[in-house]
């Protein structure tokens, strides 16, 4: 979490414009696309942490779920990282909570969940009853959280901030909308990038409960406010209020 990201430079002055006397003669450049939300499933679902980090707190959408993932402790250390679970692992296709909900057995459901439905594992998901939460996903499945509206400026920080331990990928992840639908959208998720047996694999799963109850303090005083002061030293991630992203 100390990696260091190339600043990009800044524009070129007008009399390095290839035609014309200033760069108002250059054509009109396409904005760049909007970015995709981003789903976050360990410390960066603090509110704490993210407001520690960017200034502010980004809008967070919950539930919110990523199949076809496993969420371990990284070994010394108080966060996760996810890995993709190996195909013999998988028990079924999780590409759709309705699929999985059909193959949990009724024993399974009850031991998940509470009188009212409500999560009771940090890895696996049911649903409330009948004409609530339609979809049910257990097992191989990540909870956490998506982030609308980052600017590119703050997702330079949270690149720095997760560093080459993670690479940052594409997914499709699972949202639960006010309506009580399910919807899958693309996001952008950080994956752990180093080696596998830096998780702690087949061992406890990590639990964001745990994370803010007995860690949450420390972190922010021995890990983000470093971040944060390295952040500004290198001027890194400053924040453009005119981003479309915002």
């Amino acid at each position: 979490r100390s990696s260091v990201l190339a600043v990009a430079p800044s524009p070129p002055s007008s009399q390095f414009c290839p035609r014309g006397d200033s760069r108002d003669d250059m054509p009109a450049l396409s904005p760049p696309p909007p970015l995709p939300p981003t789903f976050v499933y360990g410390t960066l679902m603090s509110p704490e942490v993210l407001n520690a980090l960017l200034g502010r707190v980004p809008r967070i959408q919950k539930p919110a779920f990523l199949s076809g993932y496993n969420r371990w402790k990284v070994r010394h250390q108080v966060f996760p990282g996810i890995i993709p679970v190996s195909s013999s692992s998988m028990r079924r296709d999780t590409s759709s909570p309705g699929i999985i909900g059909s193959l949990l057995l009724s024993s399974e459901r009850r031991r998940l969940m509470d009188d009212d439905g409500v999560l009771l594992s940090s890895s696996s998901f049911v649903s409330r009853s009948e004409g609530s939460w339609s979809g049910v996903v257990a097992g191989d499945v990540v909870e956490g959280a998506v982030l609308h509206g980052m600017s590119r400026g703050e997702m330079d920080v949270l690149d720095w901030f997760e560093g080459d331990e993670y690479r940052r990928c594409i997914v499709p992840v699972w949202t639960g909308s006010g309506d009580k639908k399910w919807e899958s959208n693309d996001c952008g998720v950080y994956v752990w990038n180093n080696p596998e047996e830096e998780l702690l694999v087949g061992g406890e799963l990590w639990s964001y409960e745990s994370f803010r109850r007995d860690h949450l303090d420390w972190y922010l005083e021995n890990t983000v406010s470093w971040c944060r002061m390295e952040l500004d030293r290198l001027n890194i991630g400053v924040i453009d209020r005119n981003d479309d992203n915002i």
